[in-house]
């Protein structure tokens, strides 16, 4: 009976350490506590009110801004470097990776529990007793276990800094899929534009080889000079000087798209025929810029996550300062027979605290403070930064295209001048009228304007394409991704 009590009371002593344990973990945490910079909403954009064409301000949603392109071609691109661009892979893994960590570090606030059982064959000695100590078998079976009580906050704030860096990760991917979107978008509109700047190459080149032909029939009949027979020759091989150019930046941005889409040189040769036309966004295009804007870019989102970890170190480095209080106990059975090991009388145990404390280097232990503060200075730094950054890239997104759709207009009546010029001065140069000199400054200036023409309207769908990728726009997807 007195046993019974005595086994009772130690039941209730666990128990009540138990709960003082509890009590204890659930204390204030040392260090400093995240509180969010007020830098991104101080800062505003200067140009956001302004008046800019081709740009609509009312509500749009811009995860997927590519559609608005209309090409098909376009969004397969898109979609198959969504699922098989490799720095996407490296990207999910290092997420995988973080959430893999942070449960982890998450663990560390429960006891830990180990199994044990052992069988050991000894003999004592009987050196200098006289006495014959015959050999044995101990046999063991038990649990072991030990708990860190997090009295000062380090295992918590550890699981901040590590919730922290997981969702840093989660918005690098974020950053890295509006990045690859508009760098796939880039590269084919780019493409496209060196196709057409070709094929108008090509055309000019059939047609300076027409002229040519006509000057060298006017020379054998007597009419023209042999000046400008070189002349002619001079601006048709010049012409031709262009090809290789053009044709060896084409292929670089072919093999740079296939590269993105994950997949070897050669592989969207067939997606990028046959030829066509630069896509070019709707004339009025919708843009919505809330004031919260720049807080939802995930470069922006990230520095934000990287200084809340980084705060959070500041206190696991603070709390090395104080005693590491823990729990350890073990429970199991002993025998020297493996049939006694559960009887009565077999059993075993042991429990209680244990405390450490660091005291001979504790100068150590502040000048580390140090380094995770200034560390966390310098992660506010650098979310200041990429915040201003932002700023500048909206800023500067939104005045490029504004001013490639004005540029753009001015092209397309160039270029429609330039052909009625070379129209009317082939015309008067066959009937004597003009020096040939026309029809060659004619030729150059056509094919300059055409080649220009094509290049603006590259410009005006990269330009908007750098618009949405300065927007966040396209960042969504990443949750699909991961789950």
């Amino acid at each position: 009976m007195l046993r019974h009590q005595a086994s009772r009371y130690r039941f209730l002593n666990c128990v009540a350490l138990f709960l003082c344990a509890v009590l204890l973990a659930s204390c204030a945490k040392v260090g400093p506590n995240y509180k969010q910079p007020a830098f991104a909403q101080e800062v505003q954009l200067s140009v956001v009110d302004g008046e800019f064409t081709g740009l609509v301000p009312q509500q749009a949603d811009i995860q997927y801004w590519w559609r608005i392109f209309n090409d098909p071609t376009l969004n397969l691109l898109i979609n198959e470097a969504i699922s098989n661009n490799i720095d996407i892979k490296v990207a999910l893994s290092s997420i995988y990776e973080s959430r893999a960590q942070y449960g982890v570090t998450r663990s560390r606030l429960l006891p830990a529990i180990d199994g044990a059982a052992s069988v050991a064959r000894g003999r004592q000695s009987d050196a200098g007793t006289g006495i014959d100590r015959s050999s044995f078998t101990q046999y063991a079976v038990g649990v072991d276990a030990s708990w860190e009580i997090d009295l000062w906050g380090k295992i918590r704030r550890s699981i901040e800094a590590s919730e922290a860096e997981y969702q840093a990760t989660e918005e690098q991917l974020n950053d890295l899929l509006i990045s690859v979107c508009a760098d796939v978008a880039r590269r084919y509109f780019m493409i496209r534009t060196l196709q057409s700047q070709v094929a108008i190459t090509v055309k000019n080149i059939d047609s300076q080889k027409i002229i040519l032909k006509m000057v060298q029939d006017r020379r054998a009949a007597g009419i023209s000079s042999g000046l400008e027979e070189n002349q002619s020759m001079q601006v048709y091989s010049t012409t031709q000087t262009y090809l290789p150019s053009l044709r060896t930046e084409l292929s670089n941005n072919i093999n740079r798209l296939s590269f993105l889409l994950g997949q070897p040189t050669g592989y969207v040769n067939d997606l990028l025929t046959p030829l066509a036309d630069v896509p070019l966004p709707p004339e009025d295009v919708a843009i919505d810029i809330p004031a919260d804007r720049l807080r939802l870019r995930p470069d922006v989102r990230q520095a934000e996550r990287l200084l809340i970890a980084q705060t959070a170190r500041v206190g696991v480095a603070t709390a090395e300062l104080y005693p590491t209080l823990s729990l350890f106990g073990s429970l199991g059975t002993g025998a020297l027979s493996i049939g006694d090991l559960f009887s009565s009388g077999s059993s075993q145990f042991s429990l209680g605290p244990s405390v450490k404390m660091n005291l001979f280097n504790r100068n150590d232990l502040r000048q580390q403070i140090i380094v995770e503060d200034e560390r966390a200075k310098q992660a506010l730094y650098h979310y200041e930064m990429t915040v201003l950054l932002a700023v500048e890239e909206i800023e500067n997104a939104l005045v490029a295209y504004h001013e490639q759709q004005i540029q753009l207009r001015s092209l397309n009546n160039a270029q429609i001048a330039a052909q009625l010029v070379m129209d009317k001065s082939q015309d008067l140069y066959r009937s004597g009228l003009i020096d040939f000199q026309v029809v060659l400054d004619a030729e150059r200036t056509l094919l300059e304007m055409e080649n220009n023409y094509e290049a603006g309207r590259g410009n005006t769908s990269i330009y908007l394409a750098d618009l949405y990728r300065a927007l966040a726009g396209g960042w969504e997807n990443s949750r699909d991704l991961v789950n």
